[in-house]
């Protein structure tokens, strides 16, 4: 099937989605489908501005492997009267698949198909949800509209959602899983231009909301009848597993359902890899197996209720299903290399042992007893947030919400220059300055290199997340660059100091992944070659850069400090040094005993206490652990204007 028969198809599916929208909400089939949309959106227009005396609610739906969380939330909140919802979605990104639309439960409830500059004509919103994405944002809500983002999972750090996935350019609120543990209020500031941020004030608040899902999954494991009498054998997404794990998995079922008699053996992969061949060969090789049970459903809930353990390839930050049980997950990984950091488990034998341990003690306990602090508002997320929206519509901050002071940067491009010159990727705050200023093709290449910024263990942990990230710096570059011709010098001079090895890695990735080469790039390989490396280079020379947790500003004199902290980004910032020169290092510190005394690098390692007899500035090396490091040295009696952090 040619490109243009496929686009055509999509459009026609478009047109049949309209037109059944149009159907549901009573309004006829407008005679002209190039019209439908545009009829579709006053309908709904004019029906928010009917709905009085209640909170309008949008939900931005994009196609991500999170939207259920979304949907959880909608669903949630359609059951109260005094609130009314609506599903918007952009029509551009329905036509790349509408199979997906059709096939999801979206266009069961209110929705509304538009232009995603067309999201300003619905000032009659008082409340957008926006689910956090590595992508997708938008510059056209209206701004009386309060923005509310929504966290993927209770796996996803604070720091993550508002750094990475753009949250501090996006929201005005945001609803978190976990109670928030960063006491610094400035832990955000000078990290964001103050021309891309498209909430309505230069102020973000945490509100400790909790988890939808977790909250049903609790009620349904306290009512099952069968607790402990299963074992889960839980993938996530292929693309996101080791690259070994494919061929690990019918031996990993095979040994689970010999081994372990008395246990149904749930088995549940990814959804979206259900159709995977190596998946479905498994799912048919051991479906006649009554103790075999394929895990399928929209939702795995009622499936690892049973659980009396799960068993993954992949270190999970939180999951649901301990959480809520109280059962391990057990990390088995045969060939994923032994790791001091992980707690995991390398052999057969020794998973037969743990998990005979662990059904042995389930059996010795009457009950298991559900205990949490971890999740906020446990089985009461969605109704304490409904008694909360009349202050998120005015305004105000509740005690327990953290509100963060962003403290905006005016030079979009100095703000760009700062993070082009460190290590971490900065996708969300380059891909918005391409959006506000696409004339400026700069910033494509600005975001491209962001976007190329993957690490060695990447490629070969993740590779298929490598190979989505790589592609897109690709596209986002040629996107640009197509649009006017007088940009092919600059594409050029870009492909050879830059593309090129996108290119290479890319064509490694797909050998690694046994998936085809696209057409484009195969064209591009052609035309400008290609380089096997495992470094794509950066158009800036990159660095180790020090940050204030004041203010965000960035410590550029050259001045002593001391170094929080004795691990490898330690060890990194002190090579770095010594070729820089521009601070020079006068000790090093650590929280932990068994280090102290121990010589690191040219140091001796002291404990923190030390800390007091110097006025210098404090550089916390450590990217896992800096808020807590903050919140020590804050009980030390430390100045947070003397605390920095690695960037």
């Amino acid at each position: 099937m040619s490109d243009k028969t496929h686009a055509a198809d999509h459009h026609h599916l478009i047109d049949e989605i309209v037109a059944g929208l149009l159907t549901k909400i009573g309004s006829k089939k407008s005679a002209d489908d190039k019209t439908a949309p545009s009829d579709l959106l006053c309908y709904y227009k004019q029906h928010l501005y009917r709905c009085k005396n209640k909170t309008k609610c949008g939900f931005w739906v994009q196609r991500n492997a999170a939207m259920n969380h979304m949907f959880e939330l909608f669903c949630s909140l359609k059951e109260y009267a005094q609130i009314e919802v609506l599903a918007i979605m952009d029509i551009e990104e329905a036509k790349t698949n509408p199979q997906w639309l059709i096939e999801s439960n979206w266009l069961d409830v209110p929705f509304l198909l538009c232009r995603e500059k067309d999201f300003q004509q619905l000032d009659g919103l008082d409340i957008v949800f926006i689910q956090e994405s590595n992508f997708e944002l938008s510059f056209n809500w209206p701004t009386n509209v309060k923005r509310i983002g929504c966290q993927h999972g209770i796996d996803v750090k604070l720091s993550k959602t508002l750094n990475e996935y753009g949250g501090c350019l996006e929201f005005d609120y945001i609803l978190a899983a976990q109670p928030v543990t960063c006491v610094n209020k400035q832990a955000f500031s000078g990290y964001f231009p103050r021309a891309l941020r498209q909430a309505s004030s230069d102020a973000l608040t945490i509100i400790p909301f909790g988890s939808i899902k977790f909250d049903k999954f609790y009620q349904v494991y306290r009512q099952c009848s069968k607790k402990n009498t299963a074992i889960i054998y839980h993938l996530s997404n292929l693309a996101l597993e080791a690259t070994w794990v494919v061929d690990q998995i019918a031996s990993t079922v095979t040994f689970l359902l010999s081994h372990f008699p008395e246990h149904e053996i749930i088995f549940r992969p990814f959804p979206e890899d259900f159709s995977h061949p190596k998946i479905a060969s498994i799912v048919l090789r051991f479906r006649d197996n009554p103790r075999f049970t394929f895990s399928q459903s929209p939702s795995y809930i009622g499936d690892y209720s049973r659980g009396v353990a799960m068993v993954c390839h992949r270190q999970y930050e939180s999951h649901l299903y301990p959480l809520v049980t109280g059962n391990p997950m057990l990390v088995f990984k045969p060939d994923g290399g032994k790791s001091a950091k992980e707690k995991a488990i390398f052999s057969l034998g020794e998973l037969k042992e743990r998990l005979s341990a662990i059904i042995k003690g389930a059996k010795d306990e009457a009950t298991t007893q559900y205990q949490n602090s971890v999740i906020c508002n446990p089985g009461n997320s969605v109704g304490y947030l409904v008694d909360n929206l009349h202050y998120i519509l005015k305004g105000i901050a509740l005690p327990e919400w953290q509100e963060y002071t962003l403290d905006l940067i005016e030079s979009v491009d100095k703000c760009l220059e700062q993070y082009q010159r460190s290590y971490q990727p900065f996708n969300k705050l380059a891909l918005a300055a391409l959006k506000k200023y696409p004339e400026k093709i700069d910033y494509a290449f600005i975001a491209a290199d962001s976007l190329s910024r993957r690490t060695e263990k990447e490629f070969d942990v993740n590779p298929g997340l490598a190979l989505l990230y790589l592609r897109k710096a690709l596209n986002v570059v040629l996107s640009i660059a197509e649009l006017n011709d007088a940009n092919s010098e600059k594409l050029a001079s870009w492909m050879t100091r830059q593309g090129t090895y996108i290119l290479g890695m890319i064509e490694q990735l797909c050998s690694c992944l046994e998936t085809p080469l696209l057409e484009t790039e195969k064209a591009l390989i052609q035309q400008f070659g290609k380089n096997a490396t495992r470094t794509i280079p950066s158009q800036y020379a990159q660095k180790l850069s020090v940050r204030s947790c004041h203010n965000g500003q960035q410590l550029c004199t050259s001045s002593n400090a001391i170094l929080y902290g004795s691990g490898e980004l330690a060890r990194q910032f002190i090579v770095q040094q010594r070729v820089d020169g521009t601070y020079d290092i006068v000790g090093v510190v650590d929280s932990s005993p068994s280090r102290h005394g121990c010589k690191f690098e040219e140091y001796i390692i002291s404990q923190p206490n030390e800390l007091l007899q110097l006025d210098v500035p404090i550089i916390i090396c450590s990217l896992a652990f800096a808020e807590e490091i903050y919140l020590s040295l804050c009980q030390l009696g430390i100045s947070t204007e003397r605390m920095y952090k690695i960037f």
